[in-house]
């Protein structure tokens, strides 16, 4: 019984143990499903509900199982959040705390299955695609807060993401989670809300934003002990931009850990210790319509897109590239791979975005940027950060299709943009405070008209817009270059017609593209330095060296230079330096002004070559320059035909210079130069020194001009010439003082040789250009002395030595290219004060012991005249063929006075107002036994005067004291003798060669003729008159006629014994043909004696009858006028005719001849030749 009561005592035991149990059970699941539920309403503020199908609860392990969980919105309206879960288990750490105080401590979660679905309101739409997951970390840390969680793990859950209700939902599944001490805090900011032994993974994923944006990754991985996440084959897509164009990010691990990893949860903050990223690949899209893109604008568009503040210590980027590709893939580009670290990286928006960076270490490849107006495009091929600085290599600057400008591209082998602003490096510029650039080269390039020829020449202003154009990609304070180049190529040219080389340059950037004026802009330069500069264009070559220029101290230098032109000219110069230069006149006038300008050295050597022109050019940039000086210079020029201009300018200053084109001003200058030489092929000057100032005197010392005929030399000139521009209307000289001399003339063709020593000095003196270069001087000054003429002719000489002159006081006027008429007054003031003259040719030779004259009166005086055949007598008997006369001429002195200068200078005639003759002496010889030679006529005086070629007119010629002798050998004797004419006295009138109508050559002589008196000896022969018409008187004193024994001796073997003559008067006419006149021969007891021809001394008797008979047959007393007639032989002399008519008269008044024979051949004559009537004859009525 006991066994029985015992049995079922246990029996209602076992059932109320079991009810107990389960009634437990039930009260336990119940009371955890309350409380869960209650938990989750009011947590939720009753917007939410938990549901589920199935709790489990293992007793023994303390662990409770939930299935088929369901969290969802109360109210169908309402759509946030919603969880379903497959599988949840958790363990409870107090049942004490869930049974009496109705709260659930679990010490671990875990959820299997997951499925949360989230539905994000439009009102919550933002750019911040964390927002879900912070919305899930927030009621994580609620669940901890609330359960006191302690392990958290959650497999194979899944997330849907809904924004828009249209739109597709993002998906993230297999995400597997665990977390330890979830409800404990160890250390603010160093764990994932108060836990420990993080572990998160997280499968292959492709993750779409409802914005745009894709995630996709193989594994991601999180582990909390080193709180580091690493993320393997992830790629990254941005967004589509504007265009539809998007950026994305590949990347084979990336690998960061942080402290602080709550912060992106806590507020939306990204804190990272260390990033590395493994092999990353950034690709770009570029519209396919544009040949150019800003890639840093893409970049920076696609950083806007990142959620939150990213702060980050370090950042370690492996074998990163950029990849470039347009969207209809028909381009693509992609860099090379390099190694990117960044120290300090902050990101965010405050409320502007920015990016900020400690130090970065950067190497990317061709990364380009763009100007605003894409004209411009500048590519860097390695791009890297030192410290905050960012350095660059390998870039290149150049313009797109659609640039106007003329540049072609800049290379920029290195720069550095110190102090980098990575916020304006995201947008699309690169801005730091200096920029330095190593080895810059500029490349420009003419551009072709469309309708005009192709420009030519190089702006002023192609570098100032390269800078304007450079400044939108690099906007920087100051820019410094150092060592750079710069190349201009016109267009359809191979090689660079501008070359500037190591140009080293500091510019204040903002203040020269910012200035108001050009002054600042001016300003702005404080150094720039150019290592040399080449100019090829047109075969012009020039090179310039160690430019340098502060445009702040407006000063500047140049070590060389050298100018080479097509036409052979060579211009080298060193160490110039200027102050003052005007950038604005030369920005705004292209013009060029300098205050100073010094040029200590300078050379210039030209050789003209053939085909060139030593012709400047117009159009060149006019220039003014305050104060010039040029110290030391060699000048050598040299053209095609062998002229030469070498010179050593020791000082040239030069104030108030102004040059435009080809015309050049200046309102002082002053300059010394030694060794100055000119050569051509025809002349040769040189000046051992030149001293020329504009405002005082200057000086030439040491000159000599030489060329084939003329030499000259001076010791010194001193001269005053205001000469202010380079083109003068008219050049004023002040004075021109020469005073000493020589001038040696002796030109080649005619060999004529002048030489003299001479002074001059001329006054107030102008130089015009209007009227064809007249020279004209107010007072003009010359002396000569020592003056020499030699005149070689083909068979003789003329020569004047010893000859001094000069002109004094004579306003001078000459005009070059044209007539003179007023030089002609000059021989007013010309005066000769001595010379000799000395002439010989194949015949003759005559010389003047003294020349003087006086230009004012006319005067002109030779002294010891002489005139001689060249050779001597008894030659001149043996060599002589055919009669002629031995002449010679003898003079003490020669005076013209009254010499019309005037009709000199105009080529009218040689007009001579009289002559005078003191003493000449005239000897002629004649040898009659020489063969006459016939055929030749001899003119009569007035024929000959009218056949000289020069006109000429003497109105007198006086002459006193004349001695002619004249001798002749007889045919009958063989024996000279001699007609002395002596004490001669005279005048010859109307010497010309252009008569007038009432014109005639008058001769009046009075002398002695043997012992005889010639009282009257007249000769008037008319001009007009075809015939030569003459009339002819002679008048001789009473004379014993025996002293004719000298005359009829040696010519007639007659001697005249006796006899004695009262009067000789006889008068004539008659023409070139013949001459008639009557004779008045008064004389008595005349008797002759004829001789022995060879022997006059020689007696004999047969001479002795013939004596007898001739002493009959003349007449011995006469006082009866005879009849005078003669027909001339016109191949004799007209003194022949003369002498032979007046025989005539003494053969007819000696009864040899009869009047009525004589007056036969008149008749005969008369008619034949035009003879004039013989008036003033009547024969005597005793006439034989």
């Amino acid at each position: 019984m006991n066994k029985k009561v015992l049995k079922k005592a246990g029996l209602a035991s076992l059932v109320i143990a079991i009810v107990t149990i389960l009634s437990l059970i039930f009260i336990i699941k119940y009371r955890i499903k309350s409380v869960i539920r209650e938990v989750v309403r009011s947590e939720t503020n009753g917007v939410y509900k938990l549901n589920f199908s199935k709790i489990s609860i293992d007793f023994f392990k303390g662990r409770v199982k939930l299935n088929a969980v369901d969290f969802k919105p109360v109210s169908s309206d309402l759509k946030d959040y919603r969880f379903t879960i497959s599988h949840l288990y958790f363990s409870l750490a107090s049942w004490n705390q869930l049974f009496f105080h109705r709260k659930l401590f679990v010490d671990s979660l875990q959820i299997n299955d997951p499925v949360i679905t989230i539905f994000q309101q439009p009102v919550q739409k933002s750019n911040n695609e964390l927002g879900p997951f912070q919305e899930i970390f927030k009621s994580l840390r609620n669940i901890s807060e609330i359960f006191k969680v302690h392990v958290l793990e959650i497999n194979r859950g899944n997330m849907t993401i809904y924004r828009e209700t249209n739109d597709a939902p993002l998906v993230i599944s297999n995400i597997n989670f665990r977390v330890e001490n979830f409800g404990q805090q160890q250390k603010q900011n160093t764990h994932l809300r108060f836990a420990d032994n993080v572990t998160l993974r997280v499968g292959k994923q492709q993750w779409q934003f409802p914005s745009g944006q894709i995630i996709k990754f193989e594994n991601l991985f999180f582990l909390g002990n080193d709180q580091t996440f690493q993320v393997d084959s992830c790629a990254i897509t941005t967004a589509p931009d504007s265009r539809g164009q998007r950026t994305s990010l590949f990347a084979e691990k990336f690998l960061f850990r942080t402290n602080e990893i709550a912060t992106v949860f806590e507020r939306n903050e990204l804190n990272l210790d260390t990033l590395y990223c493994k092999s990353p690949v950034l690709s770009v899209a570029i519209p396919a319509d544009k040949k150019d893109n800003d890639t840093v604008s893409e970049l920076n568009e696609s950083i806007h897109q990142l959620p939150g503040n990213i702060n980050i210590k370090f950042i370690n980027i492996e074998n990163g590239q950029i990849h470039l590709t347009s969207s209809d893939g028909k381009r693509s580009y992609t860099g090379k791979k390099t190694n990117f670290k960044i120290y300090g990286l902050n990101i965010g928006r405050n409320p502007v975005p920015y990016i900020r960076a400690g130090k970065i270490d950067l190497n990317l490849h061709e990364i380009s940027f763009a100007t605003r107006d894409s004209l411009y495009l500048l590519t860097v091929n390695e791009f890297r950060f030192d410290s905050n600085n960012l350095v660059c290599t390998n870039a290149y600057l150049k313009p797109s299709p659609k640039a106007k400008g003329y540049l072609k591209g800049i290379d920029l082998p290195a720069f550095t943009l110190i102090d980098i602003s990575l916020n304006d490096l995201l947008e699309k510029r690169l801005k730091a405070l200096v920029a330095v650039i190593d080895n810059p080269q500029f490349f420009f390039g003419s551009r072709a008209a469309r309708k005009k020829a192709v420009e030519s020449g190089i702006p002023v202003n192609k570098f100032y817009n390269t800078l304007k154009s450079l400044a939108q990609l690099v906007d920087v304070h100051w820019l410094t270059i150092k060592d750079g180049a710069l190349n201009y190529t016109p267009l359809g040219s191979s090689t660079p017609e501008l070359s500037l080389n190591k140009i080293d340059m500091e510019i204040n950037l903002v203040g020269m593209l910012n200035s108001a004026s050009i002054q600042e802009t001016r300003q702005s330069i404080h150094a720039l330095r150019i290592g040399s500069i080449n100019l090829a264009k047109d075969n012009i070559s020039a090179g310039l060296n160690n430019f340098f220029i502060d445009g702040s101290r407006e000063i500047g230098t140049l070590g060389s230079l050298a100018v080479q032109l097509p036409s052979g000219i060579k211009l080298n110069a060193a160490n110039l330096y200027w102050e003052g230069f005007s950038w604005e006149d030369f920005i705004r006038d292209k013009s060029i002004y300098i205050d100073t300008l010094n040029i200590p050295t300078i050379g210039l050597n030209a050789q003209v070559l053939p085909g060139g022109s030593g012709e400047i050019r117009s159009g060149l940039l006019p220039v003014t320059i305050n104060r010039l000086k040029i110290g030391h210079s060699v000048i050598r020029l040299k053209t095609i035909n062998n002229t030469a201009i070498n010179a050593t300018i020791n000082h040239i200053s030069l104030q108030g210079l102004q040059a435009a084109g080809r015309f050049v001003s200046w309102q002082n200058l002053d300059a010394r130069a030694d060794s100055i030489s000119f050569r051509d092929d025809r002349r040769q000057i040189a000046v051992q020194r030149l001293h020329y100032s504009a405002l005082g005197e200057s000086t030439i010392q040491n000159i000599s001009y030489t060329d084939s005929a003329c030499r000259i030399k001076s010791p010194e000139i001193r001269f005053q010439v205001h000469l202010f521009n380079s083109h003068p209307d008219e050049l004023r000289i002040g004075k021109l003082d020469i005073p000493r001399a020589y001038i040696n003339y002796r030109p080649v063709s005619n060999s004529l040789s002048v030489a003299c020593r001479f002074a001059l000095h001329a006054d107030d003196g102008v130089i015009g250009k209007s009227n064809g270069g007249a020279i004209a001087f107010d007072n003009f000054f010359l002396e000569t002395d020592s003056l020499s003429l030699v005149k070689p002719g083909p068979h003789g000489l003329l020569e004047i030595s010893n000859g001094s002159g000069g002109v004094a006081g004579y306003p001078l006027a000459i005009n070059l290219a044209g007539n003179n008429p007023h030089l002609k007054n000059i021989i007013n003031s010309v005066h000769i004060t001595g010379g000799r003259l000395f002439y010989s040719d194949s015949t003759t030779i005559a010389s003047v012991g003294n020349i003087t004259g006086n230009g004012k009166t006319g005067a002109l005086a030779f002294r010891d005249v002489a005139v001689n055949p060249r050779i001597t007598l008894e030659t001149f008997i043996k060599t002589t063929v055919w009669q002629k006369d031995y002449l010679t001429f003898h003079c003490d002195s020669i005076g013209l006075h009254q010499v019309n200068y005037r009709a000199l200078l105009d080529d009218t005639s040689l007009a001579i107002r009289s002559v005078y003759l003191q003493h000449p002496r005239v000897t002629t010889f004649r040898n009659k036994n020489t063969a006459f030679l016939h055929g030749i006529e001899k003119l009569m005086p007035t024929k000959l005067l009218a056949g000289m070629k020069a006109p000429v007119r003497i109105d007198s010629v006086q002459i006193k004291g004349a001695v002619v002798n004249v001798q002749e050998v007889s045919a009958i004797t063989k024996r000279k003798s001699i007609v002395p004419l002596s004490n001669l006295n005279g005048t010859i009138t109307n010497i010309v060669s252009r008569p007038g109508e009432q014109d005639s050559l008058v001769l009046d002589v009075s002398g002695r003729v043997l012992e005889y008196e010639i009282r009257t000896l007249r000769y008037a022969e008319s001009y007009t008159d075809s015939l030569s018409g003459f009339t002819m008187q002679y008048g001789i004193a009473p004379m014993q006629l025996t002293h004719l024994t000298k005359l009829t001796n040696p010519l007639s073997a007659i001697a005249i014994t006796e006899g004695r003559a009262d009067t000789l008067y006889a008068k004539l006419t008659g023409n070139k043909y013949a001459s008639v006149g009557q004779i008045n021969f008064y004389y008595h007891g005349l008797k002759v004696r004829l001789l022995n021809k060879e022997d006059s001394l020689k007696r004999s008797v047969f001479l002795s009858l013939e004596t007898l008979l001739a002493n009959g047959l003349i007449r011995s007393n006469n006082q009866n006028p005879a009849r005078m007639f003669f027909i001339r032989d016109r191949e004799k002399f007209v003194f022949n005719y003369w002498v032979k008519t007046l025989f005539s008269g003494f053969v007819t008044s000696t009864g040899v001849k009869r009047n009525r024979k004589y007056q036969k051949m008149y008749n005969e004559a008369e008619g034949k030749y035009t003879l004039p009537p013989a008036s003033g004859y009547s024969a005597p009525s005793h006439s034989p």
